[in-house]
């Protein structure tokens, strides 16, 4: 049964997933997800010569004002795919475009009622532009200094051994790993 909100333009729509990451043909607002099934976000992560590509949250942002966080993130947009919602985010967010391909995809983190697709991207050499209503600055950070960050509570609290687990997939070339979905509980 396939349900579409009637909604202005300015309203983000969302997919819901059922538990397969298949979509369920229902469409709902973001503002009114009620954790019934799943729904799909994005993170790039943009790396450069051993160093991530981080930014600082907006203060304006209802969750985690002002904390640092990884190159780009977001929710997919109904009717998008996932690689077409990283491309977005990152366009948004940065002023990077990149041609994302369902091949970049690394790994599925799936938590309670979320898929987060994961993508580690090469630095393509773009003139970074922020977005001010999302992003108040970025930077670039080695493993260490991430992982300091989140000790010091000045990055978002994702395990250590998910950054690990990134800076080491982009060291060893790896971009793609399209069997890994690892379930956790929190990020």
């Amino acid at each position: 049964m396939s349900r579409i909100c009637n909604t202005s333009s300015k309203v983000e729509l969302t997919d819901v997933y059922d538990s397969n990451k298949k979509r369920t043909g229902v469409i709902i607002p973001r503002s009114e997800w009620k954790n019934e099934g799943f729904r799909l976000v994005v993170q790039m992560c943009v790396f450069s010569e051993d160093k991530l590509l981080i930014q600082r949250r907006a203060m304006t942002k209802k969750s985690n004002p002002g904390l640092w966080d990884i190159s780009a993130a977001g929710q997919v947009d109904a009717g998008e795919d996932s690689h077409e919602g990283a491309a977005r985010e990152t366009f948004e967010e940065l002023g990077l475009k990149y041609d994302v391909r369902e091949s970049d995809l690394y790994v599925t983190l799936r938590l309670p009622h979320l898929f987060n697709d994961v993508y580690i991207l090469e630095y393509n050499g773009g003139k970074i532009t922020i977005q001010e209503s999302e992003v108040d600055g970025y930077s670039w950070a080695t493993e260490d200094e991430v992982l300091k960050m989140i000790e010091n509570k000045e990055f978002i609290q994702y395990k250590p051994e998910l950054i690990r687990m990134f800076f080491e997939a982009y060291r060893k070339g790896i971009r793609n790993a399209p069997d890994l979905c690892i379930e956790t509980s929190y990020i």
